[in-house]
């Protein structure tokens, strides 16, 4: 596919180049991989373990940053595997896609009202789904960090139509009108234990971020079932959706999420749907998983 064929298909602001010699390009990769993965291996240096405190400290660190440096624009790019291509993208293009096979799935259940995000960051997309579902009448967000909280504060009152436009297709005009008067809200809580009763809302949701508890995610889904009327739907680095040995090799050495979709399953929830998303890193895999 050319370059005018992939903007004109995908993103008509995108430019998406093809990568000369991918296979030279992943392997270089992957052999990077494969030497942390055998140093640690061999106990010439300890394993990363992503415990709560870590995790707290690279969001809390994250969300204090500037909002142009956790939000990138379109001049900056990224190496990117598409259906199996290598192109150089837009870094922001991911969630582009991401948000848009997303919303695919939130469309998939009739009388929704309430929305939860799992891990809500700096807010980028429950404002995102607010504005492409203007009928959906609650948005709300839990995340673990009060910067992340008070970053999401920031963005909902002085909203960055560019990105939101870039990320919904929607004009800026449009963005705005639809988010004025929202019953948008973020507050600070922890997805192992949420601060919410029983069915409080229609749909929860997470997008890479169960992937930062790599032991309790049990609970995680526990709680998101819990509290979910209808149903929900995760973005995460499951276990199906690897491609290679490398992929999993490169999970471990990061200690994210790599467990089975069906851990979901286990927690309560009834499996709908999984698919491997078409855009992803090298080093790794998500997929999308809908239950009900």
């Amino acid at each position: 596919m050319s370059n005018k064929q992939l903007a004109d298909s995908q993103f008509p602001e995108d430019t998406w180049t093809p990568i000369p010699h991918p296979f030279l390009r992943r392997w270089r990769i992957y052999a990077g991989i494969l030497k942390r993965w055998l140093i640690v291996s061999a106990s010439l240096r300890p394993p990363l373990v992503r415990d709560r405190k870590l995790v707290e400290r690279s969001y809390t660190g994250l969300w204090r940053g500037s909002p142009a440096s956790v939000h990138p624009t379109a001049r900056e790019r990224a190496v990117r595997d598409y259906r199996g291509a290598l192109y150089e993208v837009p870094k922001i293009a991911m969630r582009k896609i991401y948000l848009r096979e997303m919303s695919r799935a939130l469309g998939g259940f009739g009388g929704v009202e309430s929305v939860l995000e799992l891990g809500s960051g700096n807010g980028i997309n429950v404002l995102s789904f607010a504005a492409l579902h203007p009928e959906i009448r609650v948005w709300r967000g839990i995340e673990m960090t009060p910067e992340g909280v008070a970053a999401a504060g920031r963005l909902r009152e002085h909203l960055p139509l560019d990105k939101l436009a870039y990320l919904t297709g929607l004009g800026r005009e449009a963005v705005g009108r639809r988010l004025a008067g929202r019953d948008i809200k973020f507050q600070q809580g922890s997805i192992l234990e949420l601060p919410f009763a029983v069915r409080s809302f229609d749909v929860v949701f997470s997008s890479l971020v169960i992937e930062q508890i790599p032991r309790d995610y049990p609970q995680a889904f526990r709680e998101a079932r819990r509290v979910a009327r209808l149903g929900g739907f995760f973005i995460e680095e499951f276990r199906e959706a690897q491609s290679n040995v490398f992929q999993r090799m490169q999970l471990s050495n990061l200690d994210y999420f790599r467990a089975s979709y069906r851990e979901a399953e286990r927690a309560g929830w009834r499996l709908q749907s999984f698919e491997r998303l078409p855009m992803n890193k090298i080093q790794f895999s998500s997929g999308l998983l809908v239950c009900s």
